[in-house]
């Protein structure tokens, strides 16, 4: 079904610590570096 990944997302968040969660925060730009980027390029076009 649809709705079942966003469950699955919603469950994951809910069941992580907080230190876990800022680490995997501070973890997303360093493993996705395009992905950091583009979406500081559209930010920066917003502006």
């Amino acid at each position: 079904m649809k709705f079942e990944g966003l469950a699955d997302a919603s469950g994951t968040i809910r069941n992580k610590d907080r230190g876990e969660s800022a680490r995997d925060l501070s973890d997303f730009p360093r493993n996705n570096p395009l992905v950091f980027l583009g979406g500081t390029a559209r930010w920066s076009a917003l502006l």
